[in-house]
């Protein structure tokens, strides 16, 4: 028989191999679970969307109203590490027929695909950002305060939609004379899934004159179809008071040999939201398109949650090339909706709305 020494030095022994084992296997659970924590906050899968509906009545009185749901999308994007982020848009207003209120037969695949591209950030831990692939050239401000924001007739001069293109932003200037510069270089033709000539070039810069004022200058440039150039300037200023419920902006553009608008050089657009109650605010817009049109805008619009907004935009006007007086009565229904591993659902606006827009982590 075994002397009781012995015994106690069995036991003692078995007992240290279990406590070490056990503790192994804590380790290497306790190393597992890191690693899926590590995993789950490098990468980020995200669908979301919103949609968007614009109702309006327009020109003739009692004339049946149109349905646009061309501001409607759905979104998947995957992100490493906040740095690689892989996006993909479809436009829901070319997979819905509105009138028949069903899905569209002759859906267009080119025009379906509204944006598809990669954007890259903080390469080498310097703060630049990379986009490269189909998505939106904003030319200036970036200001979507009135409620049915996509129908302002300038639009097509502050930003060009569904075209290749290469942006580059530096988030820091590296000379400190502004807070962001942006250069684009893009292509012409739109709504396809072709790359065509890169002819198109735009500069725009932003600086934070103090806590609420912030300047926009941009500059831009583009081949014509007869070879000619398109050149376009611009200055604006968006502001807000200390409480932040007050919003103005204003936006001067000098712009030559345009196709779309030949009588015209001068475009300026201007105007405020003020929220009145909370969640709710008005808007006023002023639009002027030397030789073309001027336009007063009101709008009213209302926040109900954070995925769900509605509002009513009113705009009264008169083209100038005509003398013919037209109007706008738009009612507008907002739904976003967000499915993944952060939620990155728009933001209320700030001074430069694509800070928001555009960044990973909002």
């Amino acid at each position: 028989m075994l002397k009781e020494s012995a015994i106690k030095k069995i036991l003692f022994f078995i007992l240290t191999i279990s406590s070490i084992s056990s503790n192994t296997i804590s380790l290497a659970q306790e190393l597992e679970d890191a690693e899926e924590i590590a995993l789950e906050r490098d990468f980020s899968l995200q669908v979301d969307g919103r949609y968007v509906s614009d109702t309006y009545f327009s020109e003739i009185p009692g004339k049946t109203p149109n349905l646009n749901l061309n501001e409607s999308f759905i979104s998947l994007s995957a992100a490493y590490q906040e740095r690689v982020k892989l996006v993909l848009i479809a436009n829901l207003g070319q997979l819905i027929d509105t009138e028949k209120l069903s899905f569209n037969n002759d859906l267009d695949i080119e025009r379906f695909i509204r944006d598809a591209y990669i954007e890259i950030r903080n390469i080498n831990n310097t703060p630049v950002a990379i986009i490269i692939g189909k998505h939106p050239i904003n030319f200036g401000q970036n200001i979507q305060e009135m409620p049915g924001w996509a129908n302002s007739p300038l639009r097509n001069l502050q930003e060009i939609r569904e075209v290749y293109g290469l942006t580059v932003t530096l988030t820091k200037s590296i000379i400190g004379l502004f807070d962001q510069i942006d250069y684009s270089l893009y292509e012409q033709e739109k709504g396809d899934l072709s790359l065509g000539k890169l002819n198109g070039h735009n500069l725009r810069m932003t600086k934070y004159l103090n806590e609420q004022l912030l300047l926009t200058i941009g500059l831009g440039q583009k081949e014509n179809d007869d070879k000619t150039k398109s050149r376009q300037a611009r200055v604006g200023l968006v502001g807000m008071n200390k409480s932040g419920k007050l919003i103005g902006w204003a936006e001067g553009i000098i712009f030559s040999n345009d196709p779309a608008y030949p009588q015209s050089s001068f475009a300026l657009t201007m105007g405020a939201s003020y929220e009145f109650v909370k969640q709710s605010k008005i808007v006023l817009e002023f639009n002027l398109l030397e030789q073309e049109l001027i336009q007063l805008g009101f709008g009213i619009k209302t926040t109900i949650n954070k995925s769900l907004s509605t509002g009513v935009d009113l705009r009264f006007g008169r083209n100038l090339q005509t003398g013919a007086d037209e109007y706008y009565l738009g009612l507008n229904l907002s739904y976003s909706f967000n499915i993944g591993t952060k939620d990155q659902r728009a933001q209320e606006l700030l001074l430069f709305e694509d800070e928001l827009d555009d960044s990973f982590d909002e």
